[in-house]
This record gives structure tokens, C-alpha cells and sequence, in this order.
């Protein structure tokens, strides 16, 4: 990344411990009359110290959960490119799901080698990733769904425990286009077929009960997690279905006559945003206990937000960047909390698409050089989110 040559650096805040995402719900603090605002939330801290934002806007402060992964933050701190943390955060990081009803004999993969292993790849190939980018400049396309297929191409073509059979291939059968296999591979004597996604949805806890797929949508309300989990699990994880009724199977059967059978995978990984300010009523159903996740609100709220906290440091994440947590040695376009809200105004006047930002820290003790890098992200929406599809 470049350099802003900003010199106003702060001390880092320690990292929270891992929350306990088994409640995610917003906690109110409870009212006692002896205590004031302030005592009762220090109180909760104390007893739950993973509990690390407070929203002071309504007079009585809300306790939000940390939609944080440190472990997996540390390990992309020591990563000085960014497709490298790109992909340190696919191979390194969870799935948004760990259940999956409705399809048992697919998996949700995380953790496809042994961690070790995995960080002294990685470090490697920080040093000097050629490989990797001239990797990446294959796909010619800027489509972030393209750009994380094209992460786990590379890394299913140099884990040498995997042996990639095919990608994106295409099944036609007596005559019948019939889909295509995100990945095919070998791994020792097992058959793996692959499909691969990565989503950004963010809870609607006003259409219902955000446990409901139904009320998780995308930025550009194009998308929604029932809709594609609908079509994971009807058609594209069926196409390996060890069926003899499925057509898919036998052009499997004629292509790969030595694998007798296929174990069918899912890489599910993404962001779960949640609303903020609003009471919500859980998380979706299935969601893993370790997925990422930030927040959302609407313009109209933007301003307020930042004004609570002006000595922060904030980023404008751009699309191709949305992937692992941003982060540079001084980050280009590094803002105070004042300054974005100019920025946010100025956006609002000319665009109707949802903007995502990030609240940045320094971490002084990182070498060679200091770390400034994402704490929270964020999702900014039009007002009237979803009510109409922006484009």
C-alpha cells in the first residue's frame, strides 16, 4: 500500500479475547438505580471482559459484542502484501456456516492442512509472492467471486497433499449442458468435489428473526443467503450426488473411471453484518461460532456514530480489498472520524451504493515496520436500504 505520510501514530489497544458468539444479540445494560451509566458497563465488563463496544447515543450505554477473530489477525499482522493475507485469510479463517441442514454428506472445509505448515508457506511466499501474483493476473476479471476461486486454484495447485483435477468444469451430457464443478481434486485416496463462495450479507432485523436466512441480504440487495444456499444445495453439490440417477454422475464415472466415489465439500466464507443500534434476535441458523462479521447502519446514522468517537482512525475499503482485514504500514487515505464524515457526505451526494469502511489501529511493535490494521468493519447504506436495489 502506499504511504500517507501521516506521523500521528497512537499507541495500539490490546486485543479483546475471542468473544463468546453462542449470543450475539445486543446486551442492554441492566438498570440500577444505585449506578451510574458508566459503573453499570464497567461492572459488565468486568464480568464479561470480551465485551469491548459501548454506543453511548441513546444516554444509556449498549454493550455490543466483538466481531473479532485476534488469533487470525495476528497471523496476517506479519504479512506485508496483500494477496498474501488474501490468501493467509482463506486458508486460515472459518466458513460462515459450520452446519449446512438439509445436505449431511457435504462439508464445510476450514483448516484443509496443518496450521504450522500453513504459516511457514505463507511466510515464504511474503517474501517473495511472484508465484502467486502472476497466478492471480490468469483471471482476468475483476469480480471478487473470481478473485477468491483464483486464491484457492493456487492454493489446491501448491499443497502438495492436493491434486487438482479440474476447475470450472463444465458437464455435458448426451447433448445436456448440466453445470460445472467449481474444483475437482484428489487428496491421497479420497475424490473431493469443491464449490467455492464468498458473501458479504448483512442482517435485516426488521424483515423478522435474523436466525431465518430469508433476512440476511447483500450490500446491493442482489443477493440473500436462502436463495444461495437454496441453489448450493439443489443443484450445484448435487452435481457429484452418488446417484444413479444423477446424469452429472455418470459423466463422472466416464471421466474419472479410477474414483469410486466423490465426497462433496463446501468453501462457504464471507461476513455476517450485523445491525447496529438495533436489538436483533440472533445470528442465522447454522452460522459458525468463529465467523467474521462487523456492523452496518444508514447514512443518516453515519454521522452521530462518528462524532461518539473523533479520535479514531478510519479506511473507505474498495471492492477488491474486501477479503482479509485492511491493513499497511501507513494505509493509504487514512482518515480521523471527522474527516470520513465529510468524505461520507460528500459519497452520499454523488452515489447510491453502500460503502464499506474500517476502523483502523496502530500496532507499534510489529517489525520491521508498524501496523496499522482493521479493528471493525463496516457496512454504510442508502436510507432506504433495502427497500430498493442500488446499483
Amino acid at each position: 500500500m502506499g504511504h500517507t505520510g501521516t506521523s500521528s501514530w497512537q499507541a495500539p489497544c490490546p486485543l479483546m479475547p475471542k468473544a463468546n458468539h453462542g449470543n450475539k444479540a445486543i446486551l442492554s445494560v441492566g438498570h440500577d438505580d444505585e449506578k451510574s451509566p458508566m459503573d453499570q458497563y464497567l461492572a459488565i465488563i468486568a464480568r464479561q471482559p470480551w465485551l469491548a463496544r459501548v454506543n453511548f447515543s441513546q444516554g444509556t450505554p449498549m454493550v455490543l459484542p466483538v466481531y473479532d477473530t485476534p488469533w487470525l489477525k495476528q497471523q496476517l499482522r506479519s504479512l506485508r502484501h496483500q494477496a498474501v493475507r488474501d490468501l493467509a485469510w482463506c486458508c486460515l479463517g472459518q466458513p460462515l456456516l459450520q452446519t449446512l441442514p438439509d445436505s449431511p454428506h457435504t462439508q464445510l472445509l476450514s483448516g484443509l492442512a496443518p496450521v504450522s505448515r500453513l504459516q511457514t508457506w505463507l511466510q515464504v511466499l511474503d517474501a517473495d509472492p511472484t508465484p502467486l501474483l502472476n497466478h492471480l493476473a490468469l483471471f482476468k476479471s475483476t469480480r471478487l467471486g473470481v478473485y477468491y476461486e483464483a486464491l484457492w486454484h493456487f492454493y489446491f495447485t501448491q499443497q502438495g497433499d492436493w491434486e487438482l483435477l479440474g476447475y470450472n468444469q463444465q458437464v455435458n451430457y448426451r447433448g445436456q449442458t448440466l453445470g460445472a464443478f467449481d474444483f475437482l481434486c484428489r487428496r491421497q485416496n479420497t475424490y473431493w468435489h469443491i464449490e467455492s463462495a464468498i458473501k458479504f450479507y448483512l442482517g435485516n432485523s426488521s424483515g423478522g428473526d435474523l436466525s431465518e436466512w430469508q433476512h440476511w441480504i447483500g450490500p446491493n440487495n442482489s443477493d440473500r443467503l436462502d436463495i444461495k444456499l437454496n441453489h448450493l444445495q439443489q443443484h450445484q453439490l448435487r452435481l457429484s450426488a452418488n446417484d444413479e440417477k444423477n446424469p452429472a454422475r455418470h459423466w463422472l464415472q466416464q471421466h474419472f473411471t479410477e474414483a469410486p466415489f466423490w465426497h462433496s465439500g463446501l468453501l462457504l466464507q464471507g461476513y455476517f453484518f450485523y445491525p447496529y443500534q438495533e436489538a436483533h434476535t440472533g445470528q442465522a441458523a447454522g452460522a459458525h461460532p468463529d465467523h467474521q462479521g462487523g456492523y452496518w447502519m444508514r447514512w443518516q446514522d453515519c454521522e452521530g456514530f462518528l462524532s461518539q468517537s473523533p479520535a479514531k482512525r478510519w479506511v473507505v475499503i474498495e471492492r477488491t480489498h474486501w477479503v482479509s482485514p485492511a491493513q499497511g504500514d501507513e494505509l493509504d487515505s487514512l482518515m480521523t472520524s471527522g474527516q470520513l464524515a465529510i468524505w461520507l457526505s460528500d459519497w452520499t451526494q454523488a452515489s447510491h451504493k453502500p460503502i464499506m469502511i474500517a476502523e483502523v489501529e496502530l500496532f507499534t511493535h510489529q517489525a520491521p515496520l508498524p501496523v496499522w490494521q482493521e479493528q471493525e468493519r463496516y457496512f454504510v447504506v442508502p436510507d432506504n436500504w433495502p427497500a430498493t436495489h442500488n446499483t
